[in-house]
């Protein structure tokens, strides 16, 4: 499986990172009270993206096995980007991917259209 399909996905903060989102990711969430499958359902809030920013960053060496590495941090590093909408839109492309599905292929489109 290739890297983009594994969801690694650039995002440049304080310098280039690449965002993950595996089992050890997600179970990350979970432990810390988050339901990544309700988030559509229910809205998602800057507290649930700066939460997935630390747990997509949880496998960067900089952060893996760091007591300092913890949502506030996440929080002050996603300052560091050009914005904020950077930051949620490669989180969530980080999301989607570990889930297979690429946003920015475009969908085939059906015979006829």
């Amino acid at each position: 499986m290739s890297t983009k399909q594994r969801g690694y996905v650039p995002l440049t903060l304080d310098k280039q990172r690449r965002i993950h989102f595996g089992m050890n990711a997600f179970c990350a969430l979970e432990e810390k009270g988050y339901d990544i499958t309700a988030l559509e359902q229910k809205g998602i809030k800057f507290s649930d993206i700066r939460a997935m920013l630390w747990a997509g960053l949880l496998h960067d060496k900089d952060f893996e096995d760091n007591p300092e590495w913890d949502e506030k941090a996440a929080g002050d590093l996603a300052d560091k980007a050009e914005n904020l909408q950077e930051v949620f839109k490669a989180v969530s492309r980080a999301v989607s991917l570990a889930f297979g599905q690429d946003p920015d292929t475009p969908k085939e489109q059906k015979p006829g259209n």
